[in-house]
């Protein structure tokens, strides 16, 4: 289960794309096709490559190279290609690295940029630049965030493997929680506003079945397993979440309500959605 968060890291952020429906055509119809299709072929290509590597050297023998710190894949190509394979994997994931970080600062810039916008973030993120209409603002945040982030878990777990682990505990904590939300807030969405459209599984099960397989999770995964495996790699990305998350709580409560009185008093009918 402690290793399933490692999975569950590979699936988040599919929907990021979502976050740039703004600014794209007929996002409605393409961006949820794409998102699904995605994760659909991802998911595929890596139950077979997995297979494949997995049954390339005995499990033993790669325990030792992860328990040793190394990198499995690495290994493998070490013995496959020598030296050489060991340069050409850390080149590929070099360059991996370098696309995934920027799909996330575009996604999560337009996040903030939107919380911005709304008035649910402050320092300028909710503004384009004049020229380029971008939001720059955002961008800049996210990048000195996840800097500053990097910066304290390496000085704190070690600039290895446990830094990537680490950070990778709380990413799933918090997608879990999105994707929690999003299922409960879609139920309530359409039982309140859209009760003519609602649809008993598409709108009611689906979402519940949802919200359910990722509080399983949740629980069992995160607050059991890495509650139980130290502190250093385990507690402490328990006890950083739960105090953000708590942090985070408070001040979209305090913020929300001018915020909410606010859109309430523009769109001239309380209780309207706020989207």
């Amino acid at each position: 289960m402690t290793a399933l968060v490692l999975g569950v890291l590979s699936f988040t952020g599919f929907d990021a794309v979502s976050t740039v429906a703004e600014e794209t055509h007929t996002s409605a119809k393409i961006i949820p096709r794409a998102t699904i299709l995605s994760a659909i072929l991802a998911g595929a290509f890596w139950v077979v490559t997995t297979w494949l590597l997995g049954n390339t050297i005995p499990g033993s023998e790669l325990a030792k190279v992860v328990g040793d710190g190394g990198n499995a894949l690495t290994h493998i190509a070490d013995r496959a290609m020598g030296d050489f394979g060991g340069v050409l994997i850390n080149l590929m994931a070099l360059e991996a690295s370098l696309a995934i970080t920027l799909a996330s600062i575009v996604g999560a810039s337009r996040v903030a940029y939107a919380m911005g916008r709304d008035g649910y973030l402050g320092v300028g993120s909710g503004r384009l630049h004049e020229r380029t209409r971008t939001p720059r603002n955002a961008v800049a945040l996210v990048v000195v965030v996840a800097a500053l982030v990097n910066l304290a878990v390496g000085s704190y777990v070690g600039w290895n493997i446990n830094m990537y682990i680490w950070i990778a505990n709380v990413v799933v904590f918090f997608g879990l929680v999105l994707y929690i939300g999003t299922n409960l807030t879609h139920l309530v969405y359409f039982l309140r506003f859209r009760r003519d459209e609602f649809n008993p599984v598409l709108n009611g099960l689906v979402p519940i079945v949802g919200a359910a397989i990722a509080g399983y999770y949740l629980v069992t995964a995160f607050f059991d397993s890495l509650w139980n495996a130290g502190m250093e790699m385990g507690r402490s990305s328990v006890l950083v979440c739960v105090a953000l998350a708590v942090v985070f709580v408070v001040v979209a409560v305090v913020v929300r309500l001018p915020v909410r009185a606010r859109a309430e008093s523009e769109a001239g009918e309380p209780g309207a959605p706020v989207i």
